[in-house]
């Protein structure tokens, strides 16, 4: 679909980033989470625990916890499904005929590249939608290195190497020796989003379906 257009850009991501922002954003996604007041309790606990202490509690056992609510699926389903859902652009990526802008340029305001491509200016800021509001969390880049511990990085690693290595992330796994996990990037973010969520309604779970896939 994207074909017919005269410029085309798609962008790439360090996975490890994507999947921190991604389980924190299924939390608003998944029913079984944010529409059962004990299930949302214990995993907005479990990142109050994190982010107060992060070595307690891994990414792995909070993803495991968010997707095991729903009783079909597992976190050996998402172990499965991660591959294929970061193969595709590989795959795809000699048809495209595209720019690749890296997330981490975007975010840091690094646009001559994008700038050349085009053939025009873009303005240093952007405004988000309120009906969007749910989306930005950090608006930045190498925030995994707060979260992962060993454990998540015996998991991941895996998973994430071929796109790492297709797209030139490096690959160094080095996580911060003091992490800090802020209270609006964790905590506060869920609850706002599922504030959101549940005040919404099922239209707004449909253009949220529609941003992450």
């Amino acid at each position: 679909s994207f074909l017919p257009f005269d410029r085309r850009i798609y962008i790439v991501r360090d996975p490890r980033d994507w999947i921190v922002s991604s389980t924190l954003f299924l939390v608003q996604q998944e029913p079984t989470v944010y529409a059962d007041d004990g299930v949302l309790a214990e995993v907005i606990g479990m990142v109050e625990r994190k982010r107060l202490d992060p070595a307690s509690v891994s990414l792995v056992a909070l993803l495991t916890r968010i997707v095991s609510s729903n009783p079909k699926q597992s976190i050996d389903r998402t172990r499965a499904w991660i591959p294929r859902q970061l193969q595709w652009l590989i795959e795809m990526e000699p048809r495209l005929r595209a720019h690749r802008l890296r997330y981490e340029d975007f975010v840091a305001g690094r646009l001559s590249a994008i700038e050349a491509y085009l053939g025009m200016p873009l303005a240093a800021e952007a405004s988000i939608d309120a009906e969007f509001a749910h989306v930005p969390r950090t608006l930045g880049s190498g925030d995994w290195k707060n979260w992962f511990l060993d454990e998540d990085i015996a998991f991941f690693r895996p998973l994430f190497e071929p796109y790492l290595r297709r797209f030139g992330y490096a690959d160094d796994w080095q996580v911060h020796a003091s992490p800090v996990i802020r209270t609006e990037h964790s905590t506060e973010y869920l609850r706002r989003v599922v504030a959101m969520r549940r005040a919404l309604g099922l239209g707004w779970e449909r253009r949220s379906e529609m941003i992450v896939g």
